[in-house]
């Protein structure tokens, strides 16, 4: 992996304008080794700023699926969380014509009904699309979903941790809305939040800041602002930490309270290590497409 990130320096773009609101003036918010997260000025959307050129993300992206496939402890955690992701949606649809973007092998769509749900998927990996038809018969579609026809007429559209991956994930909102039928659902979760209050006190050594892979940190309003142009209305919003497999409620709140003192007492975070999960660090969000 180290290697792999050295030679993707060479991919690197050239700054662009907040995704968001199309300001030009950022602030440093945080920064691993020569990526760097900017803070708007305008609006607090945080994003990575440059970031890797779409060739650079495709070289980066060869062997994901391969690598999370065989961490096995975190694999089933995962699991745990797709049955909470799963039931929460399901409070606001529980049948219909499902898209999930970013399917992998079509783990989070097994959890699905298929006497309940028409189940879509899409991804850009061959070998975990194999798995998502041939063993949760999933019908797959492989490619970028700004530019591959996956259909229409969508009862609900799922980004599960995916939204932050996309170096223009406007261009992806759009198309998710595009492919919803009327009142159809556009649903966002495991996705890190910006404006969360681990972020901000830990900065780069917050737990979700993998800025090789996670290129934006929106905030359930600045998605919602985005979708209101494009005929979407915010329907339901939550940030899970106490249901997860990954809360230690005393253990957690203590870390963050210690690390917080430390850090005002030294001015810096080199003493500290990663942060604790924490509530407010993920989103789960659903928007309602307009009639």
């Amino acid at each position: 992996m180290e290697k792999l990130l050295k030679e993707l320096e060479q991919y690197m773009d050239e700054q662009v304008p907040c995704v968001v609101c199309n300001n030009t003036e950022f602030t440093k918010w945080a920064s691993q080794d020569y990526l760097h997260a900017m803070k708007c000025d305008e609006c607090g959307m945080v994003s990575v700023n440059p970031h890797f050129t779409e060739e650079g993300l495709d070289k980066f992206y060869s062997g994901y699926y391969k690598n999370r496939a065989e961490d096995s402890e975190l694999s089933n955690l995962r699991k745990k969380m797709y049955v909470e992701d799963r039931n929460w949606i399901q409070n606001h649809v529980n049948s219909g014509k499902v898209l999930d973007v970013g399917c992998s092998d079509g783990s989070f769509l097994s959890f699905f009904d298929n006497n309940l749900w028409d189940k879509n998927g899409i991804d850009l990996t061959g070998d975990a699309l194999d798995i998502a038809r041939e063993k949760h018969g999933v019908s797959t579609y492989c490619g970028k979903i700004w530019e591959t026809d996956v259909g229409e007429g969508y009862d609900l559209v799922m980004m599960r941790g995916v939204i932050e991956h996309f170096k223009d994930p406007i261009i992806v909102l759009k198309k998710c809305v595009e492919i919803l039928k009327p009142n159809g659902l556009l649903y966002i979760t495991a996705t890190p939040a910006g404006n969360s209050f681990a972020f901000n006190v830990y900065r780069h050594k917050w737990r979700m800041f993998t800025p090789y892979e996670h290129i934006h940190f929106f905030t359930v309003d600045l998605l919602t602002n985005v979708l209101r142009e494009m005929g979407m209305s915010s329907l339901a919003r939550h940030y899970q930490y106490e249901e997860t497999p990954y809360a230690n409620i005393d253990n957690d709140y203590k870390k963050i309270r210690d690390d917080i003192i430390k850090i005002n007492k030294e001015k810096s975070l080199d003493s500290i290590t990663s942060s604790p999960p924490f509530p407010g660090s993920m989103i789960t969000a659903v928007w309602k497409k307009f009639e």
